[in-house]
């Protein structure tokens, strides 16, 4: 990965830190939610063996969906939070990531010098060039 490369993802990771962390939130909201509902079904439903399986199918299911949002926004918690502290950041970075992808440019491009005292040095040189 080069530098520009990296600076860039750098860049995307602060940008989508906190979108990312409220989409966990909401989606731990949601499980919460489902929770509510299917404590109410296990209360008013008839206790059969199907709805006792359905019940448990849904705790499974929506356990493991909190328990991965849950766990993505204990991971994503830390960057958010220096994103956030640290807005002025993204700018910085933006001013560096320009002056870097200008540097590699240059550093990219075809060389070229112009002689100032031996002017025959560069003959072959500039023979080749114009070619």
């Amino acid at each position: 990965m080069t530098t520009l490369e990296t600076i860039n993802a750098f860049r995307a990771i602060l940008r989508s830190a906190y979108g990312e962390l409220q989409a966990c939130v909401d989606e731990r909201n949601l499980c919460e939610e489902a929770f509510h509902d299917i404590l109410h079904f296990a209360a008013m439903s008839e206790r059969t063996r199907a709805n006792q399986r359905k019940t448990q199918a849904m705790i499974k299911e929506w356990s493991a969906r909190r328990w991965n949002a849950k766990n993505r926004i204990k991971e994503l918690q830390p960057i958010s939070d220096f994103a956030v502290k640290n807005k002025f950041i993204l700018s910085e970075l933006d001013i560096v990531a320009g002056k870097t992808k200008k540097q590699v440019e240059f550093v990219q491009s075809e060389k070229h010098y112009n002689p100032r005292v031996i002017l025959d040095l560069f003959d072959n040189i500039k023979d080749k060039g114009d070619e």
